[in-house]
């Protein structure tokens, strides 16, 4: 009975020993830094992050752990040139915090994220995180295609647009489009078709920077030639 007993005793304290503290306190965190456009340097004003609060717990299988949303304890916009500075409190019921731009209200039309991952924040020490997005400006596609084009419906695809615009389903026609463009990045511009022994063929129209923020339009004839 007393090695049964010592047997059971001793598992008991190895574990203790291995637990965490797990004790969570409220408590300051800062973080600050700017918003700016990719390839201009130029800011972003009154843009919106946010500051979300998760619990993290180690399990075995990769990454080795999970996070458990707790909520956001943290909002800042942007100034006219594009800083930000937020001292948010937290709420004892977390332990990792990552701050992000507001994707649920961010208008999608006007700004392209490169699709950047929330950030980590440090809680020891005064955090600077800088984003670079992208400015996205307005621009209409006015699409002439030729009476003899072939292997309708042609598909439309640009970059900076999603999701992908509407196909054209019919040849000697003008097709309008509307897309977002930034005014410093080459313009491209992609058509696709489907063979009927179903090879695909793409037309790549490419325009220089508008190097403007007013809205631009882009005329594009289509004709079979363009296809390879």
């Amino acid at each position: 009975m007393r090695k049964i007993i010592l047997c059971l005793v001793f598992p008991l304290l190895f574990t203790g020993c291995l637990k965490e503290d797990t004790t969570l306190e409220v408590m300051p965190i800062h973080v600050h830094g700017r918003v700016t456009d990719s390839y201009t340097d130029e800011p972003f004003n009154d843009f919106k992050l946010v500051v979300m609060e998760f619990n993290r717990e180690s399990i075995f299988s990769p990454p080795g752990y999970t996070e458990e949303y707790i909520g956001n304890v943290g909002t800042v916009y942007t100034d006219q040139e594009g800083y930000y500075d937020l001292t948010f409190m937290t709420t004892g019921e977390g332990d990792t915090y990552y701050i992000y731009y507001d994707y649920e209200n961010q208008d999608f039309d006007s700004v392209w994220t490169n699709d950047i991952s929330p950030v980590k924040l440090d809680q020891d020490i005064s955090n600077e995180v800088n984003f670079s997005f992208i400015h996205l400006y307005p621009a209409t596609l006015i699409i002439n295609t030729a009476p003899d084009l072939e292997y309708a419906p042609i598909g439309i695809g640009h970059y900076f647009t999603y999701p992908n615009l509407e196909v054209i389903e019919e040849a000697g026609t003008q097709s309008i489009r509307e897309i977002a463009i930034s005014k410093s990045y080459k313009v491209e511009v992609k058509f696709y078709r489907e063979l009927p022994d179903e090879t695909l063929q793409k037309a790549v129209f490419e325009f220089p920077p508008t190097n403007t923020t007013a809205p631009t339009e882009f005329e594009i004839n289509l004709t079979n030639q363009d296809f390879e």
